[in-house]
């Protein structure tokens, strides 16, 4: 269960400077204070454009609504029709609602930007007809009066839920600001019992993972009692009927109430999940605020420390590091992108390029050859280059070329000794062994600034140098 997940925006910023905070002078906590200041009135800023702009799209579709129905009396009735039917109402009725639910909303937001308190003027319905008797009423007046009475007793529902909602919130308010008469009077002991309190519901949330995973096996002990339980609860039932043959015809699941087995079973406490979850999110929120020592965890991970947690070990490894390091904070991870990367070179797919790897391009060449030729060049394959230095590039190459080529093919694949400087030192013995062939082969600064950088010359060691390939490249 993460940090953010238990705290608002506020609470969590406060948190954040206060865990800042720890440990250095009184001018840089004054500082990130001020800048926890700034932040929480730019985020007051921002809210009050965001409701000022929904205001103002409300009351534009407010001023839409009433041209609308003010039409009606400039449109004939096929246009005025056509025109509310585009709008996306059937009725009259349905346009006259909209408009009297926009203004209530419109008139609301107002009130809420102004700082005005929304009071709703409640209308308590009369039911005159109801204590009248039916000796004085007539046919019509008795189904009014057959209708009042069930509008009633709807009322009187719903009211006796507002009221019990009411005593519960009163109930809510008394218990809150007990308890928070206990935080001023005995912080540490009022620590404590949100401490203790906070454990059980760990245990009970432990307890009851526990109990899903191994109902799950059928040779645990719980599991097994579950279907002692089933069998039971079942015989209970009414007995099986029999056939004349002697076979008995099992209509277990025929009726509904078959199925009240599973409900009871199941009813154990998966019903308090939610509640105890609710509960723990609100404790560990108390606790960030008021306990500086407290460190959220989440009670599916069974209490490991978080070293030991996939995350850490995809983020640092196995080994320990100190989290607080800014230059641990700073770090950019790479785990699947340290073999990615190589990986395209082999697949460049996987990047969205519709190229050709190495190991396809290397039997694209192969295939200018006769099978001979072919036979030979792969036992003398040369690579070179800095990216030749990747850890068993050599190895993986060979075993692509190797998958590729008809079984039981001899492959050798050779890497330079110095794979870096290599192609550097072969093209200075060929510029010091034959200086007329690289004058004519090199690219002068003028042709650079003409040409652009893509632009070579041909030459004896360029891939154009013998006449089939010139004939196959025209």
């Amino acid at each position: 269960m993460s940090l953010s997940a238990h705290l608002s925006s506020a609470q969590f910023a406060d948190f954040c400077v206060k865990k800042a905070a720890d440990g250095v002078d009184p001018e840089e906590a004054e500082r990130l204070t001020q800048k926890r200041r700034e932040q929480g009135k730019r985020l007051q800023e921002q809210a009050v454009r965001m409701r000022l702009e929904k205001l103002e799209e409300k009351e534009a579709y407010l001023i839409e609504l009433k041209e609308l129905s003010e039409s009606k009396s400039q449109e004939s009735g096929s246009v005025f029709r056509k025109q509310m039917h585009a709008a996306g109402f059937r009725t009259e009725v349905e346009l006259e609602a909209a408009i009297k639910n926009t203004e209530v909303a419109v008139k609301r937001s107002r009130n809420r930007m102004d700082g005005i308190e929304d009071i709703e003027e409640k209308v308590i319905p009369t039911f005159p007809l109801v204590d009248v008797p039916d000796s004085e009423l007539t046919d019509e007046m008795k189904k009014e009066k057959r209708r009042q009475r069930l509008m009633k007793a709807g009322f009187d529902a719903r009211e006796r839920i507002r009221i019990a909602k009411e005593d519960d919130k009163r109930q809510e308010e008394a218990k809150a600001q007990e308890d928070e008469q206990h935080r001023l009077r005995d912080l540490e002991g009022w620590l404590e019992q949100n401490r203790n309190a906070r454990q059980v519901l760990l245990n009970r949330i432990r307890a009851r993972t526990d109990r899903k995973a191994k109902l799950t096996d059928r040779r645990s002990r719980e599991s097994q009692m579950r279907m002692r339980n089933i069998a039971s609860l079942a015989a209970e039932e009414q007995p099986i009927k029999r056939r004349r043959g002697g076979n008995s015809e099992d209509t277990f699941g025929a009726d509904d109430d078959d199925w009240g087995i599973y409900r009871q079973i199941s009813r154990d406490d998966d019903s308090d999940e939610d509640l105890d979850a609710a509960q723990l999110s609100k404790l560990d929120e108390t606790l960030l605020v008021h306990d500086p020592d407290f460190v959220a965890e989440n009670p599916f991970e069974g209490g490991r420390p978080f070293s030991n947690t996939i995350i850490y070990r995809l983020a640092h490894g196995t080994h320990a590091v100190d989290l607080e390091d800014p230059a641990i904070q700073n770090q950019i991870q790479l785990n699947v992108e340290r073999i990615r990367v190589p990986e395209t070179l082999f697949q460049p797919s996987i990047i969205g390029l519709d190229q050709a790897g190495i190991v396809e391009t290397f039997d694209h060449v192969l295939e200018r050859f006769t099978e001979e030729q072919q036979s030979r060049m792969i036992q003398n394959v040369f690579i070179t280059g800095g990216t030749s230095l990747l850890p068993n590039f050599a190895q993986r190459f060979e075993t692509d070329i190797r998958v590729s080529r008809p079984s039981g093919a001899s492959v050798r694949v050779t890497q330079a000794r110095d794979p870096l400087r290599d192609p550097w030192h072969g093209a200075a013995r060929w510029a010091a062994a034959q200086p007329d062939a690289f004058a004519r082969s090199a690219v002068t600064r003028q042709m650079y600034e003409e040409f652009g950088h893509d632009y070579l010359l041909e030459h004896d060691m360029s891939n154009l140098c013998s006449p089939r390939e010139r004939e196959a490249y025209v």
